[in-house]
């Protein structure tokens, strides 16, 4: 079965869909982007994800055709015309078609819609490796479309043969991976950077969990000399979900990860009852 997405005002079969050759989203990366997916068929955290997205397009100045309560309208009426168990939704807000630099027309919006794949499909990795990276996000306030740094760090780390890059700026200081958030974990204490990132929504969530449980949790600078001093490192982000890292460089951290485990399964917890919370 298609899927069906939502394109400038209209439910449309993917086998149907076009873009625009004028759309600015595409001629010159002008536009944002949000993405998150289901469980139990109910978006996680969709008013944060919207609100996120809304505010990315207002920094853009780009002003959004579609208000909040009418953006969790469609994203019901796409729920109910996809009948897959899950599903993953993108959000894109461009400047809609333009024979010149500024835009012309009103903003367009498009959502795709995808399945999640299930493990006997896509089994979860038991780790990932990393590589540290100079290219940075071009705007750590706004999820743009804007991704050719984070394009260029990710084919570094598959030179490299490793999963994915970790930025490092000018100060030595670890700030996140191309599509996610970095965590550390030292003498049970649970560090993340709270400067120069893209708040994730996932982290927030993480950091909540991690608050509940009892568990010690800074937020601040990580120095790129810290990194053969953690006990455990993790990324997280919307469909990684909370993935361990086993390397990073050429620093190779142990298989024991009782803080990762713990978050890992509250975090699933959350998700699985995400159902008896609607």
């Amino acid at each position: 079965m298609t899927n069906i997405f939502f394109i400038k005002g209209n439910f449309i079969k993917e086998t149907e869909a076009s873009l625009s050759i004028q759309d600015l989203g595409f001629l010159r990366g002008y536009g944002v982007y949000d993405c998150f997916r289901t469980y139990n068929r109910i978006p996680f955290c969709l008013d944060l994800y919207i609100d996120r997205f809304i505010l990315s397009s207002k920094a853009m100045l780009l002003d959004s055709p579609y208000s909040k309560n009418e953006l969790r309208s469609i994203i019901d009426q796409l729920i109910d015309k996809n009948p897959t168990e899950e599903l993953i939704f993108k959000l894109i807000l461009t400047g809609g078609d333009s024979t010149h630099i500024l835009p012309q027309d009103k903003p367009a919006l498009y959502i795709f819609v995808s399945h999640v794949k299930s493990s006997s499909e896509q089994p979860k990795p038991l780790g990932i490796n990393l590589i540290t990276s100079n290219h940075l996000r071009s705007n750590h306030k706004v999820k743009s479309l804007q991704y050719a740094n984070a394009i260029i760090a990710l084919k570094e780390a598959k030179k490299a043969n490793a999963n994915d890059a970790l930025y490092c700026n000018n100060n030595n200081h670890l700030l996140e991976i191309t599509t996610g958030n970095f965590f550390a974990v030292k003498n049970k204490c649970l560090f993340t950077p709270k400067d120069e990132i893209l708040p994730g929504i996932i982290r927030n969530s993480i950091l909540e969990l991690a608050h509940s449980l009892k568990i010690t949790t800074k937020e601040g600078p990580i120095h790129y000399d810290d990194i053969q001093s953690f006990d455990e490192v993790f990324i997280t982000s919307s469909l990684k979900e909370i993935t361990p890292v086993n390397k990073i460089n050429q620093h190779v951290y142990s298989k024991n990860r009782p803080t990762t485990q713990i978050l890992q399964k509250e975090f699933n917890n959350l998700t699985q009852n995400l159902l008896l919370h609607a």
